[in-house]
């Protein structure tokens, strides 16, 4: 190809396409029985569900196998004029279905305290569009694609988009519970407290905490000045993104047609319609840590990446899956005496920052953490969930579930120690390592593969950075 039509032409991988693919399949599903009526029979829903449940996970192992394999990324060039129009377009669409989601459920949820303000609406969605509007003007003045400048304007625009619920929305556990139960706790460490015990929520149902302590001190500054919480989520992935962008070297940064991956992973993200719906999450501090656990890892810093694997542990229980995976990585860069020093620095401030929030109540902790699923599983399961555990429940084989979960980690654990000294491969290691547990859970929400799709896009991120370093030479 020569350099003209080089300058002329952005490269798409086939790693952004199953991103795309696995977030659509994740909005088609989305969570609860919409668009299928509640009375239909249970054998019907499971199999309603199982094609989306095959293919997610087909998508992601092979997705996830490309990276750890090292496999050649096959990449599709497309014309600037045409990717201007991609680039373009995508975030229209994606503005005008976040409308018709918040529409629907400000509809459907009308009886716990939604509403729908129409100019309020269109008034953020007017001002999400500026950013966007005013990229593209330079873009015609100047003739030529700024990466740096698009992705600014992506995240503003898709920022912006983000307070649409907070002026329209309340927080509430009728419709969900996961953010509730946070801020009770959250209030509990204010009193004094431990966090480990039940609460009364506004839907009347006594609920326990299955979170961690490190997760909810991350929103305790949101509680403490009586702000919506849903701010610290609105931060934390405002800041994630800034520093993906910015930890880009800027030698790679100014490549607009290779870094058409990254730019279109994150406008799928950002502008993904089912994560603006679901405005209740509570997970992306979470994610930001495991982020940069991954960079340091990526930068060989490890006694930095030791000490935010420590802060994964005290903050999810996802932390306690990723932890073994993460140290056998650092294992093979550094040998057996740093990985276990490091190991016992991390598990040690993991253990710390459970002791603070469980205040030495392990009873109630273990009643939370663990007791709640084992109920869970005796009593239901989620039947629209991309998951296999309802047809293991149909036909009780329910005692298979953990010996599978724990088989998965053994093979990948092997596989770690193979391929795993990259941070692509770790990254989606990782996604298959979460991937498994999820498939086979006593619970498992749709929202929950979101941060599998995210460990991948990071496998690709890195993969794509070290290719443009490893090209400077």
């Amino acid at each position: 190809m020569n350099k003209d039509l080089k300058k002329n032409v952005f490269f798409i991988s086939s790693f952004v396409l199953y991103l795309g693919i696995l977030l659509l399949i994740m909005q088609l599903r989305s969570d609860g029985y919409y668009p299928f009526p509640k009375t239909w029979p249970e054998d019907r829903l499971l199999l309603i569900v199982l094609p989306h449940t095959i293919l997610l996970a087909l998508f992601i192992i092979r997705y996830a196998f490309l990276l750890v394999s090292q496999s050649e990324i096959k990449t599709f060039p497309i014309k600037k004029k045409w990717g201007y129009i991609f680039f373009g377009t995508i975030p229209l669409i994606a503005m005008v279905l976040i409308c018709k989601l918040h529409i629907m459920q400000a509809d459907y949820f009308k009886p716990v305290g939604y509403t729908m303000d129409f100019e309020i609406l269109f008034a953020f969605v007017g001002l999400a569009i500026f950013p966007m509007l005013g990229y593209w003007c330079y873009v015609l003045i100047k003739k030529r694609f700024f990466p740096a400048l698009f992705l600014m304007g992506v995240l503003l625009s898709s920022i912006i988009l983000k307070f649409i619920p907070l002026f329209l929305f309340p927080i509430t556990a009728k419709r969900s519970d996961l953010l509730p139960i946070v801020e009770e706790a959250a209030k509990s460490i204010l009193r004094g407290e431990h966090i480990y015990r039940y609460y009364l929520l506004d839907n009347n149902i006594m609920t326990q905490n299955v979170r961690l302590f490190g997760l909810v001190f991350l929103f305790l500054p949101a509680v403490i000045f009586q702000l919506d919480i849903r701010l610290t989520t609105i931060f934390f992935e405002f800041v994630m993104f800034l520093t993906i962008f910015f930890s880009i070297p800027k030698t790679h940064r100014i490549q607009a047609g290779r870094q058409t991956t990254i730019i279109l992973s994150i406008l799928f993200f950002a502008f993904l319609p089912y994560w603006h719906y679901r405005h209740e999450l509570y997970e992306i501090p979470f994610w930001f840590l495991t982020f940069l656990t991954l960079l340091f890892l990526n930068r060989k810093a490890f006694w930095p990446a030791f000490l935010l694997t420590g802060l994964m542990i005290g903050t999810h229980q996802w932390g306690w899956l990723f932890a073994p995976f993460i140290l056998i990585h650092i294992f093979l860069h550094k040998g057996l005496k740093h990985s276990l020093l490091g190991g016992m620095i991390a598990v040690l401030l993991g253990w710390a920052i459970i002791m603070m929030g469980s205040g030495l109540h392990w009873h109630e902790f273990y009643q939370h953490i663990f007791g709640t699923y084992e109920i869970t599983l005796q009593v239901r399961v989620n039947t629209l969930s991309m998951y296999f555990t309802p047809f293991f429940l149909k036909n009780n084989l329910t005692f298979l579930l953990h010996p599978i979960q724990l088989t998965i980690q053994i093979f990948l654990m092997v596989l770690v120690f193979k391929k795993g000294d990259k941070t692509e491969s770790l990254a989606g290691i990782l996604a298959l390592s979460l991937t498994g547990m999820l498939l086979f859970n006593v619970v498992a929400w749709t929202y929950q593969y979101l941060l599998v799709s995210f460990l991948l896009f990071l496998g690709t991120y890195f993969r794509s950075i070290r290719e443009a370093e490893e090209s400077l030479f």
